[in-house]
């Protein structure tokens, strides 16, 4: 019995050239040889026997080996797809696409891992800048005043844009083209005065002031609705590429008469946002949106003051943001008991509209979202101008008489405090409400 199931064991091997078995795999060919056997020669009780061991311990060591091999290949496939993400990662930073493929060979729970990111564009190239300066420098009164005034155009061609396609085509239809023009210009302006009024006393006031204004100048027909506005009347092209598209708060819905006497809005209460009906047909619909903010600030501006009067000597320094309307978007969180389920309710949301607290600005208290309060408006819009004592910094030098004893050439011991003061409206209808207006004026 046992010469006969090694002659069929070796059999079924030879006969399947090329082949690689489990060592469970190998016991199924033994399990069948055994049946055969078992069959030819044995007791109904005998076979029942044999089955059972041998349907048992064969079970066992597939489980095993289809264990060990699933858990390297498990292994394998995470390898392969941290590769993929660093080199797709590595691809888009340097602005070109990616398009995986697989051969013949390719395992097939590896190909189900590869997917087509974007479609490839062998005629890409890199953007070009061509930029003009103006400059001027002067220094006056043996040169305590001095200063300096620059005026720049920067003007990019063929910047990347992914351009939409149709559903169709499914995943991995985007293409980028070198397609958008953009224009920057701006002004900068730094003066500096500096005197010294006596052998101990010192002192320098250095100010400067920039602006800059960004507009789109190209982009193509096929790309518009990528961007802020309608993609119609109301595009990116010629303003700013930060801008902001969204529809005009006008107050809340205070008497009952301003709710039936007002343009028709889904969702319109006592309490709620009031939207303005800008082209007047008299229905609130994504129609009566328009450009509300920039995302470009007025101006920017910086100070620094310095002084020393015999060993000491003072640094304080400036910066300031003015005239930036920036989307304060913790609004969702802080005045609205709808939009952030699951979350602590803001303390604002204690000062909100209700019949007894009719001058609120803060809509009333809701578990609904009915008038899609969540919608981008100059609700959300505040004042982000601010002005920061960045550092200050207060230092001591010893005298050379006692540094030189100690073997050195200077010491100075100092203390310093950045972020002391922070300035911006705290009240009114334009109030920043949020902690910081930075965090998001150059978000």
């Amino acid at each position: 019995m046992v010469s006969t199931m090694g002659t069929m064991r070796k059999t079924v091997r030879k006969n399947v050239p090329g082949k690689r078995y489990l060592p469970g795999m190998n016991r199924l060919v033994e399990y069948s040889t055994k049946i055969a056997i078992a069959v030819a020669g044995e007791s109904a009780a005998m076979r029942a026997t044999v089955l059972n061991e041998e349907r048992g311990r064969i079970a066992r060591e597939l489980h095993d080996s289809l264990a060990q091999v699933l858990g390297v290949a498990h292994l394998k496939l995470q390898a392969l797809a941290a590769q993929c993400n660093a080199v797709q990662a590595q691809v888009r930073a340097a602005g070109g696409s990616l398009l995986i493929t697989a051969s013949r060979r390719t395992p097939p729970e590896v190909v189900a891992l590869l997917r087509t990111l974007q479609q490839g564009n062998p005629g890409l190239k890199w953007e070009t800048s061509t930029q003009t300066n103006f400059g001027l420098d002067f220094g006056f009164f043996e040169n305590k005043l001095s200063g300096s005034v620059d005026y720049f155009i920067k003007n990019t061609d063929d910047i990347l844009v992914n351009l939409p396609y149709i559903a169709v085509i499914g995943e991995g239809g985007g293409r980028f083209v070198n397609a958008a023009s953009i224009r920057n210009k701006g002004i900068e302006a730094i003066l500096t005065y500096q005197n010294k009024l006596s052998n101990d006393f010192s002192y320098s006031i250095t100010g400067n002031i920039s602006s800059y204004r960004n507009e789109v100048t190209f982009l193509p027909k096929e790309a518009l609705t990528g961007y802020a506005g309608n993609g119609q009347d109301q595009t990116i092209l010629g303003r700013p590429i930060g801008s902001i598209y969204g529809y005009v708060a006008d107050g809340l819905f205070r008497t009952q008469d301003e709710v039936d006497n007002s343009a028709e809005q889904t969702g319109k209460d006592l309490g709620r946002i009031r939207y303005k009906d800008l082209n007047g047909d008299g229905v609130i619909n994504e129609k009566d949106q328009t450009f509300i903010a920039t995302g470009q600030p007025d101006f920017i501006y910086g100070l620094n003051i310095g002084a020393n009067y015999k060993g000491f000597d003072l640094q304080l320094f400036w910066q300031g943001v003015q005239g930036l309307d920036v989307y304060n978007d913790t609004k969702f969180r802080t005045d609205f008991t709808s939009l952030s389920s699951g979350e602590n309710y803001g303390t604002r949301t204690l000062d909100a509209w209700t019949p007894a607290n009719p001058n609120s600005t803060i809509p009333a208290l809701s578990l609904t979202n009915n008038n899609r309060e969540n919608r981008t408006s100059t609700y959300f819009l505040e004042n982000g101008s601010y002005l920061k004592l960045r550092n200050v910094q207060l230092g001591y030098s010893l005298p050379t008489s006692l540094v030189g004893k100690l073997r050195m050439q200077q010491a100075r011991l100092y203390v310093q405090g950045q972020n002391l003061l922070a300035f911006y409206q705290r009240k009114g209808d334009r109030a920043y409400t949020a902690p910081d207006p930075e965090v998001q004026t150059l978000a």
